[in-house]
């Protein structure tokens, strides 16, 4: 909500990490279905459950959760269609109230093993965390509610007159921009369309790299940003105070607009305190030891995340370079398949492809290392290094001993570098739009292809992240818009698979240009001779690398199977492929050559 900036950018300036947070799915089977939640848990001893605001995410927390480590086992979810976690209801006008958020919340108390805990809530999550206390007083041993909305009703119809218009993606990219110009005014106008003097606010307005993380969590939420927002605004704040059972401390920072709504609370039980804050890092170190005074029980170790039945399911991988979102389905009997995106996308890229798998095997999708959310690329170490070892820790920690895979573009260079490193390790290996340069145009690409793009302070950057994903469907390279460059194919540039496509490469966008500088450069020639005996090579032929496949098809003595235009097709055609035996013939010409 308003404060939204500063918030974000004080707690995202993290001190050197002395205990590390774990990232996890939890698999709830409640009133609302089978559903996951991702959240993030940090340190030992009394819980403490964290709420953030909308549209925001757990990730909001980090600084805070590792200062308070030592003294407490920090939880910090993401409410449900908000960061990683599954919404309540697929249609984002469906009217969900903060009592149902409040239920949700209990669900996964219980889910995690949380008997109790101090809760600390800002904005939406300041009501949220009230409603859960007075919803559940014995699993809430204190509330800390910072930033809590009061509307009487003309302010409530003002607010919701303009505050909360869909999200709908353009063909143009320009509701990129939108919420980008959006945000802005968020930290200026309160409500954020009321632009006149009565309604500014005094904030600085944060750095663009902290605008750029806000814009992701709101693209993470979707048009489901509305549905917590509504159901904050719609929240009756007094109600909840006058008979709240738990100790309290209502408030506000000295530079929060909701300071003001304070004086609107009539009436509130003995154990509610309402007072004017200070700084935020006076509130935090307040909450702090509130909570110490009123701490919540134990929990008990994480729990292993459990399935969905009938579709994918997300869960969080640690391996020695941090965190690896896999995303599952392993319903059906058979070889497992592992599933590699190309440079710049994630598993959302791949998402028609893999659902074609469903039922048929057991299939595996992975954020690739700096790439969708797994955790960024250290430092400067080499993808396909952190890759391979990511590639390993996933099937090692699942228990595979050997998969079939398949990859597409920059991701079968990931495939067939980890091959050579275990071959042991891939059955069959099926990569579509194979990245094979010769040395001119690989030196060309890796100049070109992936500028970097910092963030500007009016979001103009946001426009050429658009159109450079929107043009990889129009020509090749993206960059060469001429005749030459045409891809005569059925533009692909369907809206939806642009903009998904869009925030695959915003959240790689601090690797991008290194990792695809280090792909063009790898010897995809020279290592193809590791893994020609296991090798099956395919493309669409709307691809605009099917003639660097048919060209690692000519030097290796293989086939190149043209894929169907759909991808939702393509599981079939790539299971009749890892079901074929292996040309070994080919293969021992193609090795006798390369010795020769």
């Amino acid at each position: 909500m308003p404060s939204a900036g500063r918030l974000v950018g004080r707690l995202r300036r993290c001190t050197k990490i002395k205990m590390p947070i774990e990232r996890h799915f939890v698999t709830i089977a409640g009133q609302w279905g089978p559903r996951q939640v991702h959240y993030r848990r940090c340190g030992s001893g009394p819980a403490v459950l964290l709420l953030h605001q909308s549209p925001q995410s757990s990730a909001e927390y980090e600084t805070l959760m590792l200062q308070w480590a030592e003294g407490f086992t920090v939880f910090a979810p993401d409410h449900p269609g908000y960061g990683m976690s599954d919404p309540l209801a697929s249609d984002s006008e469906v009217e969900i109230t903060l009592w149902e958020f409040a239920d949700a919340l209990a669900e996964f108390m219980d889910a995690v093993g949380i008997s109790s805990a101090a809760t600390y809530g800002f904005h939406t999550g300041a009501g949220m965390a009230v409603a859960l206390a007075a919803a559940y007083p014995e699993r809430v041993t204190a509330v800390y509610a910072n930033g809590y909305v009061v509307l009487d009703d003309a302010e409530r119809d003002h607010i919701l007159s303009g505050y909360l218009p869909p999200l709908e993606p353009r063909w143009d990219g320009s509701h990129l921009a939108w919420i980008w110009a959006r945000n802005r005014d968020q930290l200026m106008f309160f409500p954020w369309f009321d632009r006149q003097l009565s309604a500014r606010m005094i904030h600085d307005v944060p750095e663009p790299s902290v605008l750029q993380n806000w814009l992701l969590e709101f693209l993470r939420a979707g048009d489901y940003y509305r549905v917590a927002y509504r159901a904050a605004f719609n929240f009756d704040g007094n109600v909840p105070l006058e008979t709240l059972q738990v100790p309290a401390i209502i408030t506000a920072t000295e530079t929060d607009v909701l300071r003001t709504h304070l004086e609107k609370i009539q009436k509130q039980a003995s154990c509610v305190a309402i007072r004017d804050g200070g700084t935020l890092e006076e509130n935090l170190d307040e909450a702090h030891a509130f909570f110490f005074r009123h701490p919540g029980a134990e929990p008990g170790h994480a729990p292993e995340t459990g399935a969905i039945s009938g579709h994918g399911w997300n869960r969080m991988l640690n391996y020695e370079h941090g965190n690896l979102r896999l995303h599952c389905n392993l319903d059906a009997p058979g070889q497992p398949l592992l599933l590699l995106h190309g440079a710049g996308g994630s598993c959302e890229t791949i998402e028609k492809v893999f659902r074609g798998f469903e039922g048929k095997r057991p299939v595996i999708a992975l954020d690739l290392p700096g790439h969708g959310e797994s955790h960024p690329l250290a430092g400067h170490a080499m993808f396909l290094d952190s890759t391979a070892t990511a590639i390993l820790a996933v099937l090692d920690q699942l228990g595979f001993p050997t998969v079939d895979a398949w990859a597409e573009w920059g991701g079968s260079t990931v495939l067939i570098d980890f091959i050579g490193r275990h071959p042991e390790r891939i059955r069959r290996a099926v990569c579509s739009g194979v990245q094979l340069f010769n040395s001119k145009d690989a030196e060309e690409l890796a100049v070109h292809y992936s500028p970097p793009i910092e963030p500007a302070w009016h979001g103009g950057h946001l426009l050429e992240y658009w159109h450079i994903i929107r043009n990889h469907s129009l020509f090749w390279p993206w960059y060469r818009q001429e005749r030459g460059g045409i891809i005569e194919a059925e533009p692909r540039v369907d809206v939806a698979d642009v903009h998904t496509r869009v925030i695959a490469l915003l959240k790689s966008a601090a690797g991008w240009p290194r990792i695809c500088v280090e792909l063009f450069c790898y010897p995809v020639d020279g290592a193809l001779q590791n893994c020609v005996n296991k090798l099956y090579l395919c493309a669409a032929h709307w691809d605009p690398n099917l003639t660097h496949t048919v060209a690692a098809a000519d030097i290796t003595g293989l086939e190149c199977t043209t894929l169907p235009d759909r991808q939702e097709e393509w599981a079939d055609a790539i299971i009749e492929l890892c079901a074929v035996k292996p040309d070994v013939d080919a293969a021992k010409e193609y090795l006798s050559g390369v010795e020769a």
